[in-house]
């Protein structure tokens, strides 16, 4: 059984737990403006340290778990109604 993980940062920071459901074609996944973003979670669990990348090669089954700062980002929402708190 995995644990259910959890991040809790600022409002401009999204956790995306990634999954590429095809049977064939691997995705790759990166930001628009080629900001990096950071891996925290692989198919094998958490990774012993948080990887600052700009791109993810996602193969076909595999699980990724990102979190992007939107900070820089002018469409980020300026404000949020909920409870602050983001499941990754």
């Amino acid at each position: 059984m995995v644990p259910q993980s959890a991040f809790e940062g600022p409002l401009h920071v999204v956790g995306l737990r990634l999954l590429n459901a095809s049977l064939a074609d691997s995705i790759t996944v990166s930001r628009s403006d080629s900001a990096a973003f950071t891996q925290v979670a692989s198919d094998a669990g958490l990774l012993p340290t948080p990887l600052s990348i700009t791109s993810l090669r996602v193969s076909p089954g595999e699980r990724a778990e990102i979190i992007i700062d939107l900070t820089a980002d002018e469409r980020a929402p300026r404000s949020h109604r909920g409870a602050g708190r983001s499941a990754v």
